[in-house]
């Protein structure tokens, strides 16, 4: 057991602290297969809600319940149906599928975990499919059981209209009996490069950002967060197209506390974001928080600022962009499109097993962004990118 202390700083106008326990579902179990993974997420879910009194939100990593995005996997697929009264139920797509039924039955079952913990479950996420799309989809089930709401993965910046773009209009009531915003992103949304991000802040800027997420080639290296929400350190101000980043437009507080989780490896991370910015001075709040590790989750209490904090909102200091001093390939593994970093110059060449040039991409400023899997525009196997004498392995995986 480890236990992190973050010192608090309070100042004349300080926020009213919020006690918040997030109880977080690690990963690092996806060995035993797609056609499995429900299940041990489910076990391991059972495990937090038999362990620890008090939860107020339980997270799952991203592909818990198994589906990735786009529709080019065996993965298995659920639908749902909607009740005025009852929210969401999940389908199996394929009734006739054990792997789909077992899916629906074990994100139903996430319901009564709800009640009987009354806390928030985002259980991300399932394949779910809607017409013909395969959706990475994380349904969020509130303490009553009733599944509220269905976060659709925004896909490398194609515009959906079924998608739910809106990432920041979750408001939690805590255990302690007062009101926080949320912010939950998934990987790679909104930001990785050739991507347009389409996603759509609301007010008010959250204290606690959630990220689950599945990336292969940097499982638990620390600097998960820049690869997979590269608007965290790009610089560019909101603009009349709609794009936005977080640091110029203060849509997460400067206090926040970001969670992630990771379904190919155990690590985890609970971060603070440092709270100030080069017009704010002193710092005004810090969050306080401790963690407590287990072997399948861990459990993560700290104290926040509630919606109606009279404190000054703050915003996140731009963090540095990470320098890739070689060429390099995210994610290695990738059902997918593939960002390519470090290109030492403009032209990238994209190779098959057998060796033969398959594509020529045009890198701008170090940065390109290959098609891969994404819309059958390669077929699956392993591929060798090369630029200026250097090379980096894919292997495409619906």
């Amino acid at each position: 057991m480890k236990k992190i202390l973050s010192l608090v700083l309070l100042v004349s106008f300080a926020a009213i602290a919020v006690p918040v326990r997030v109880a977080v579902v690690r990963g690092g179990y996806t060995g035993i297969g797609w056609n499995n993974v429900c299940a041990e997420s489910y076990r391991r879910g059972l495990a937090v809600a038999d362990s620890v009194d008090g939860i107020d939100i339980m997270l799952f990593p991203e592909f818990a319940f198994a589906g990735t995005d786009g529709g080019m996997h065996t993965n298995p697929e659920v639908t749902f149906t909607y009740d005025e009264a009852l929210g969401y139920f999940p389908h199996p797509l394929d009734p006739g599928a054990p792997e789909d039924v077992a899916a629906a039955a074990y994100l139903d079952s996430l319901r009564q975990i709800a009640i009987d913990e009354t806390c928030y479950i985002f259980a991300a996420t399932c394949g779910e499919v809607v017409g013909t799309t395969n959706y990475n989809t994380m349904p969020i089930f509130l303490p009553d059981g009733r599944l509220y709401r269905l976060r659709r993965k925004n896909y490398a910046g194609a515009p959906d209209i079924i998608r739910d773009t809106t990432i920041h209009c979750d408001t939690i009531l805590t255990k302690a009996g007062a009101l926080i915003a949320v912010m939950t992103t998934i990987c790679y949304e909104n930001g990785s490069y050739g991507f347009t991000p389409f996603l759509d802040p609301v007010e008010p800027p959250a204290p606690l950002w959630l990220l689950p997420h599945g990336t292969w080639s940097t499982a638990g290296n620390p600097d998960m967060t820049y690869r997979t929400q590269r608007w965290i350190w790009n610089a560019n101000k909101i603009t009349l197209s709609g794009q936005w980043r977080i640091p110029e437009d203060g849509w997460v507080r400067g206090d926040a506390v970001l969670i992630s989780a990771d379904i190919f490896s155990r690590n985890w991370t609970a971060m603070r974001i440092d709270n100030y910015g080069e017009d704010l001075d002193p710092l005004a709040y810090e969050p306080l928080a401790w963690v407590d590790e287990h072997y399948s989750y861990v459990v993560i209490d700290m104290n926040i600022p509630d919606l109606d904090d009279p404190g000054p909102v703050l915003r996140a200091k731009q963090s540095a962009k990470p320098y890739f001093e070689e060429l390099t390939a995210l994610p290695e593994i990738s059902s997918g499109p593939v960002t390519i970093e470090g290109a030492q110059s403009d032209r990238v060449d994209i190779l098959n097993e057998s060796g033969e040039l398959v594509a020529t991409l045009q890198a701008v400023e170090g940065c390109a962004l290959w098609e891969g899997l994404r819309g059958g525009a390669f077929p699956a196997g392993e591929y060798t990118i090369s630029c200026a004498g250097q090379v980096a392995a894919v292997r495409l995986e619906p």
